[in-house]
Formats: C-alpha cells, sequence, structure tokens
C-alpha cells in the first residue's frame, strides 16, 4: 500500500463521516419538527375545541336568566356557528350530541318568544314573570339531558 491509497482512504472515510454525522443531525431536525407541528395541531384543536364548549356552557348558563329576543338570536348564532365548527373537529357521535342540544335550544327559545309576544299582548305581567321563570327552569332542565 502506497501512501496515495492511504490518504485516499482517510479522505474517504472522514467523507462518510461527515455524511453520516450530517445525515443524523438531518434526522434529529426534522423529527424534532415534527414533534413540534404535532404540538402544535394538538394546541389548535383544543383552543378550537374549548372555544365551542365555553360558547355552548355559555348559552346553557343565560338558559337560566331572563332576557331579550335580540340576545337569544345573538345565542343562537353563535351556538350555530360553534357548531358549523364543531363538525370538523370532533367525531361524529359527539357532533349529533352538540346538534341536538343546538335543536333543544333553538325549540325553546322558539317557544320562550311566543310565549314572551303572546302574554305582552295580553298584557300580563305577572303571568310573564312567573312562565318566564318556568321557561327558562324547562330550558336549563332540557339541556342537562
Amino acid at each position: 500500500m502506497t501512501a496515495n491509497n492511504i490518504i485516499t482512504i482517510i479522505s474517504s472515510i472522514a467523507t462518510l463521516s461527515v455524511s453520516i454525522t450530517i445525515a443524523i443531525f438531518t434526522y434529529q431536525l426534522s423529527n424534532a419538527q415534527k414533534n413540534i407541528a404535532k404540538e402544535k395541531l394538538k394546541l389548535d384543536l383544543f383552543e378550537k375545541r374549548y372555544k365551542i364548549y365555553n360558547c355552548f356552557k355559555k348559552s346553557y348558563s343565560l338558559s337560566n336568566k331572563q332576557f331579550f329576543i335580540e340576545e337569544r338570536k345573538k345565542i343562537l348564532k353563535s351556538i350555530d356557528e360553534s357548531l358549523k365548527e364543531s363538525y370538523f373537529l370532533f367525531d361524529a357521535e359527539f357532533f349529533q350530541i352538540l346538534e341536538k342540544i343546538y335543536k333543544k335550544l333553538n325549540y325553546l327559545f322558539f317557544l320562550i318568544e311566543n310565549t314572551i309576544s303572546y302574554l305582552k299582548k295580553m298584557k300580563m305581567k305577572k303571568i310573564y314573570k312567573i312562565l318566564s321563570k318556568k321557561i327558562s327552569y324547562l330550558l336549563q332542565n332540557l339541556i342537562k339531558k
């Protein structure tokens, strides 16, 4: 073996070891980026799901209070938007549960509005207050189911 052959072998080994080192670092870097992307996705999903949860929770907490028709419409609109978003964020079973809650709220708000408008026409303020409380109680119990 000559000196040229030894130098060629050493330079080949050095090049190979540098290439392997770069490949290992690149692999570790890509794995770290993949893990960061996974965690960011989890966080984004959590934030979006939490927003939907808060929307439904807020509508539930407002269900036992007396409020005006316009406020009810805003609540239903907010829930409707959250429901549409939830289609992509939750599995089908959970989405159906949210959809049932939305339908119950929508129907109950419809009943409340009709009752209120009827009672206002009849100018029965005492009955209006009593029924409003009872309807709120009914709404609260139906949402629990």
